[in-house]
């Protein structure tokens, strides 16, 4: 990885992660723990205490998507493309 940051930040490529939406979390597709899938309930995100914390962020940015009426995982995925790569 401490290579290809500074390739795609000198080739002006973005860089969007393997998992952009962390499996579904940041789509806005849940709204309470029994949702989630039980693969998915052991990824940190997923975690009881996280989980609380990140639904708080995620209506955040529904406001946002909301106003830009757009999707949560458009805002999501466009705060990723606007981010210079970092290491």
């Amino acid at each position: 990885m401490s290579e290809l940051f500074p390739y795609v930040t000198d080739k002006q490529i973005s860089f969007v992660p393997f998992y952009p939406l962390a499996s579904g979390l940041l789509t806005g597709e849940y709204t309470s723990l029994a949702e989630v899938s039980e693969k998915n309930r052991k990824r940190p995100q997923f975690q009881e205490s996280a989980f609380e914390q990140n639904l708080e962020k995620i209506a955040q940015v529904r406001r946002i998507a909301t106003a830009k009426d757009a999707e949560v995982a458009q805002v999501i995925l466009a705060w990723y493309l606007s981010r210079p790569c970092m290491m």
